[in-house]
């Protein structure tokens, strides 16, 4: 039974998911959404957090490859002062 102020989030397009189907879970009172992200894996996110600008926009590949970018190393690991520091 849908709340009051239910939004039909159904085909939307966000960041990376596509919102399938809603999901219903017991003692869960808000809206949970089936979702299927570009890279193919199926998440469950809440509503909320999907409307939530730059909030939920991946199943987590986005953030992964985000960090993957920024990784880099500086060729300092093998100096003892890196520990201390």
């Amino acid at each position: 039974m849908p709340a009051i102020n239910f939004i039909d989030m159904t085909g939307q397009k966000i960041g990376r998911l596509t919102v399938v189907k809603r999901v219903f879970r017991e003692n869960v009172k808000l809206a949970l959404w089936e979702c299927i992200c570009d890279c193919g894996n199926t998440i469950v996110a809440y509503g909320t957090n999907l409307r939530r600008e730059n909030h939920t926009m991946s199943c987590g590949c986005l953030q992964k490859e985000r960090a993957g970018e920024a990784n880099y190393k500086h060729g300092e690991s093998s100096n003892p002062l890196l520990a201390v520091w």
